[in-house]
């Protein structure tokens, strides 16, 4: 929803802004005087440019304290982490990564230790030195643990590496269908019929697409809930894609360190093993396990994500 709202306000007011940008202006009239102040001082010029562009200031807090860097999940936004960061103590500061990529500006990365490479040089504009703080959920686990991993090579010390349900590359699907497009934009594909699906199989993805969008107006049901044309749902959907399939392709190594695992108690149901198995045999110093209330998709919502709040922030402290 953060991203279809930029996209729009991208369009109609012809202004260059991102997602993040809804973190610091929260609400109808904050925004409103952002974008007025935005197009009167800034014409024709983009608000954002540089390396240091990706990191996004979401908490200021104790600037005495050291910072939390969070990494991008797989949509690549910084909006995601508002409501963990919202139950975090005030005085903690956090920092967000956002995916380089996403402003269909420049390329996404294809490879998680491209990804830790660049992320580290902006974490290090802003803290040349350790100890860190790095979390990541999903994709940003997989993330924090490389740069965890790289930064041990540059003799930085981390003190904390919180990985958040982050599966393991061989339980990743580097395969996407329509059927998953519909389900990360928070639609529903089951009011597609079987023969429908099976004559969609026969067309490129665009066309695929193309074919759901028409049938959502012929029909009047509710399989795509969202008002986008079809090239900016394509554009997000290989961006997705993009990030899939660098987890799925990663190998990772021993981590010199320990990590601090964050593992929905609802298991999925669409791999058998324990998606801690792969972790806990490459930390040297250990892992510990924390279960929390919810599912991969719920954990970072109301009431759970209060819970893995104050199980971080015991950490953090």
């Amino acid at each position: 929803m953060a991203v279809q709202l930029v996209i729009k306000l991208r369009e109609t007011l012809q202004i260059d802004m991102s997602a993040y940008n809804l973190i610091n202006f929260p609400n109808i009239n904050a925004l409103a005087k952002f974008i007025t102040e935005t197009t009167r001082e800034c014409q024709n010029v983009p608000i954002h440019s540089g390396l240091s562009d990706l990191l996004v200031e979401i908490q200021l807090g104790d600037p005495q304290k050291r910072p939390l860097f969070l990494m991008p999940s797989v949509g690549g936004e910084v909006y995601f982490h508002r409501n963990l960061v919202h139950y975090l103590d005030s005085k903690q500061p956090v920092y967000g990564i956002q995916a380089q990529g996403l402003d269909g500006k420049t390329k996404p990365f294809t490879q998680i230790e491209a990804m830790a490479t660049h992320y580290i040089e902006v974490i290090r504009t802003y803290q040349p030195k350790g100890p860190y703080f790095l979390g990541g959920y999903c994709l940003g686990g997989m993330i924090a643990f490389e740069i965890a991993k790289q930064l041990h090579a540059l003799d930085q010390p981390v003190a904390l590496l919180a990985m958040i349900d982050t599966r393991s590359p061989e339980q990743i699907s580097a395969q996407m269908d329509i059927q998953m497009l519909i389900q990360i934009f928070g639609g529903n594909p089951e009011n597609l019929s079987a023969s429908f699906l099976n004559q969609l199989k026969q067309l490129e993805l665009e066309e695929q697409l193309q074919c759901v969008l028409n049938e959502q107006k012929r029909s009047n049901q509710s399989i795509l809930p969202i008002d986008l044309d079809t090239k900016q749902i394509l554009y997000l959907f290989r961006f997705y894609q993009v990030n899939l399939q660098a987890m799925h392709n990663y190998q990772p190594r021993e981590y010199p360190g320990k990590i601090i695992f964050f593992r929905a108690q609802e298991k999925a149901t669409d791999i058998q093993n324990d998606i801690t198995s792969t972790w806990i045999n490459l930390a040297q110093e250990g892992m510990e396990i924390i279960d929390i209330p919810g599912s991969h998709a719920t954990m970072y919502d109301f009431p759970h994500v209060q819970v893995l709040a104050k199980r971080l922030s015991s950490y953090l402290e």
